[in-house]
């Protein structure tokens, strides 16, 4: 199961460079959306509510309040590239800098004269499926992965913990009460035995 549920880390840098390089308004949008996902694990539902007004920045750095899942306050950390990706995004659709009551991301016009809505977390669905679709037509992705934002939050959870951070922090980052469903179904830690084998064996 888990070969299929995680990006690498070279798939989530691939993946990155190819989305930056569209720069229609559709283009800037996947972008800023799959890098705000990969690199705060937010669910779809947390990402799509999201306002300038919830973002705070200190020093820096952002942080996102908002609902988190059964209906409690939660924030979380933003990595702030992404949050630039986002406001890139916003001034080219709507030739403005974000209100406070703005949310971060919005549909697109389906039609002339059609008003664009906040994004859902169904069209977000939708989107990250087809942006998935098009990266494996375009070579980008050569496995069979099943794109949702999910896949980013497990990508998330798998790449912090292979960049060495610790299990508590990361159950903190992706606010999980249960430390064993985060190992379980979150991290892919599936690597070969061979390269210790060869540090331990080059130091005997």
């Amino acid at each position: 199961l888990f070969p299929y549920t995680t990006l690498f880390r070279s798939e989530t840098r691939d993946l990155l460079a190819w989305l930056s390089q569209d720069t229609s308004i559709k283009g800037l949008a996947n972008h800023a959306m799959v890098y705000n996902l990969v690199t705060s694990g937010l669910r779809a539902s947390e990402l799509c509510q999201l306002k300038w007004g919830s973002l705070e920045h200190y020093e820096g750095s952002w942080t996102a309040n908002f609902i988190g899942k059964g209906g409690r306050e939660a924030s979380q950390e933003l990595y702030s590239p992404a949050v630039e990706a986002a406001h890139v995004y916003f001034c080219a659709q709507f030739k403005r800098d974000p209100r406070p009551e703005d949310h971060l991301f919005y549909s697109l016009a389906a039609y002339p004269g059609d008003n664009v809505r906040p994004m859902t977390a169904h069209r977000l669905w939708v989107r990250i499926s087809a942006i998935g679709a098009a990266a494996r037509e375009a070579g980008i992705i050569k496995r069979d992965l099943q794109f949702s934002p999910h896949l980013y939050r497990r990508t998330y959870a798998t790449l912090l913990y292979k960049q060495g951070m610790k299990l508590k922090a990361i159950q903190e980052k992706t606010r999980h009460a249960n430390i064993d469903v985060l190992v379980k179904h979150y991290i892919h830690d599936e690597e070969p035995a061979a390269p210790y084998f060869e540090r331990l064996l080059a130091l005997a």
